[in-house]
């Protein structure tokens, strides 16, 4: 097994990886919203998020364990033999999970919809797997291989949709396939750039105890991006799941600037002298002057190219797009906060606030999609970010003002995401 710790490049390259690898599935995404439309782009949507919620679930915050402790020098290869084992233990909750599911939000739609579904679900543990070998890749700084990895598994999932676009065969049940087969194909070169065995059945639990404190730091991301998708289903209808499903989409351009900013100053989060050197509230500073800097463009970007992008009857999705733009910067600076916790071992605290997030965003949604609809639903998903914003702060700093960004650290930000 390679234990190789080489600099693997800029931690940019994570951000351009990500880019790159949104740039894949938007390119998707005109095509099945105008082949399936709003409706049918919203029910694969939520059925995509849902199998993505669910790897975190069943996951726990296993994958930020290996990071921290392969981060601390401790063995790469026990550490990850004992990850892929407890991976392979998550089969049977994610299908406890996708059949309850199905039959909660799915159980209308046709027999083979249901049925990808179920199968994409039964290949979660290869989402985890793939996971954990991404979180490996950052402790030891291959940022080059993160960035293919992410670009794999979006490219396959491109290129599965396009074939079946050109044979006139999209359909719900296969964009959710396509997005399984991009997984598999990530999984199976995590395997071979990440090689191990099957680990200690005591390591594992202890690896798995401690994510259990850690799942919070998984849900601070995962939450904000998917979660408000699957709730709009039901509330929403299909066609207006659909119509958020793209507010969503365009917002969360921004997620590789979090992912990349996090993983550049991941190092210097952990050990002790982390917890007393300001780095919690520097990183969130960061973030936030990273998130500030994309707001305009990406509203501007949102109102001219949604209509082309999506048709015309995707329309109603600019406004909700750009309320949900607003709120990148706290987006960007409470997932730069949330690393910070975890890697200083705050995982019960960090869980509890992403537990007053998960309350604040499906209260928020739920309340204001009653009375403005798709609007009201982006409203509820702000708030609640912003809430968890402040509730991050409050974590990381003496002061919340601590973490609200100066004028140096614009410059700053851009060069530690720029160099690492």
């Amino acid at each position: 097994m390679s234990t190789s710790k080489e600099q693997g490049g800029s931690p940019s390259l994570i951000a351009l990886g990500r880019y790159a690898s949104i740039a894949l599935s938007l390119l998707t995404v005109p095509i099945v919203a105008r082949v399936l439309g709003p409706e049918g782009r919203g029910v694969s949507a939520t059925m995509i998020a849902v199998v993505t919620i669910a790897t975190v679930l069943v996951g726990l915050g296993v994958p930020l364990v290996l990071r921290r402790r392969v981060a601390e020098g401790e063995s790469l290869s026990s550490t990850l033999s004992a990850g892929r084992m407890f991976a392979l233990l998550t089969l049977l909750p994610s299908l406890i999970l996708g059949f309850a599911v199905n039959f909660a939000l799915f159980r209308g739609s046709s027999f083979p919809d249901q049925l990808a579904f179920i199968v994409s679900m039964s290949l979660i543990p290869l989402s985890v797997s793939w996971a954990q070998d991404v979180s490996v890749l950052v402790a030891t700084r291959q940022f080059h291989r993160m960035a293919i990895l992410g670009v794999l598994q979006a490219g396959t999932m491109f290129t599965t949709i396009v074939v079946l676009w050109l044979t006139a065969s999209v359909s719900i049940a296969g964009v959710v396939y396509a997005s399984s087969l991009g997984n598999i194909v990530a999984f199976v070169v995590g395997l071979l750039w990440l090689r191990s065995g099957l680990g200690q059945i005591r390591l594992m639990r202890q690896i798995a105890a401690e994510g259990w404190t850690l799942i919070g730091a998984q849900l601070a991301d995962v939450s904000t991006r998917r979660l408000d998708q699957v709730i709009a289903l039901p509330l929403l209808g299909p066609v207006g799941a659909g119509l958020y499903s793209v507010a969503a989409t365009v917002s969360s351009l921004s997620t590789p600037i979090a992912h990349a900013t996090a993983a550049a100053m991941f190092k210097g989060m952990t050990g002790e002298h982390a917890a007393d050197n300001g780095s919690g509230a520097r990183t969130m500073r960061y973030g936030f002057a990273l998130g500030t800097l994309l707001v305009i463009p990406m509203a501007i970007a949102s109102m001219v190219g949604i209509p082309i992008l999506f048709g015309e009857e995707y329309r109603d999705a600019i406004i909700p797009t750009v309320i949900l733009c607003a709120a990148v910067p706290a987006t960007i600076a409470t997932y730069c906060g949330a690393t910070w916790m975890a890697a200083q071992k705050h995982g019960l605290r960090l869980t509890a606030i992403q537990i007053v997030t998960v309350v604040a965003l499906v209260a928020g949604v739920f309340v204001l999609s009653a009375p403005f609809a798709v609007i009201g639903a982006a409203l509820g998903v702000c708030i609640a970010l912003f809430v968890s914003n402040a509730m991050v702060a409050h974590a990381v700093a003496a002061r919340i003002r601590d973490t609200v960004p100066r004028w140096r650290d614009f410059p700053a930000a851009i060069r530690i995401l720029l160099r690492g």
